[in-house]
């Protein structure tokens, strides 16, 4: 009896610091999505409101303990970040050209 209440308390235990390192690794999702949220794009749509999606559903799910609103928020910061590649492959081409057509 006594073997089983120490082998359930180990396990709980273990099953605790596991809780702790996903919430860690949660918690530095929605930081990027706080550094992101802080990048100076102000005249570029969805710069702001991406990464803002994704520090509310992020800090609302770890609050919650709602693993969907977690899921919600990794998605989102995906689609950030692929957003704003695809915004820097344009501001890169669009730089290279203009710097072509000046040169000649």
């Amino acid at each position: 009896m006594w073997a089983q209440v120490v082998v359930v308390r180990e396990v709980v235990a273990q099953a605790l610091a596991c809780l702790a390192q996903l919430l860690r690794l949660h918690a530095l999702a929605v930081c990027a999505g706080a550094i992101l949220l802080l990048l100076p794009l102000g005249g570029i749509p969805f710069t702001n409101t991406l990464p803002a999606l994704v520090v509310v559903f992020g800090t609302l799910g770890m609050l919650e303990r709602d693993g969907v609103a977690v899921a919600a928020a990794y998605v989102l910061l995906l689609a950030t970040f692929v957003y704003f590649a695809a915004f820097a492959g344009v501001a890169f081409e669009v730089t290279q050209r203009l710097l072509r057509a000046w040169s000649g």
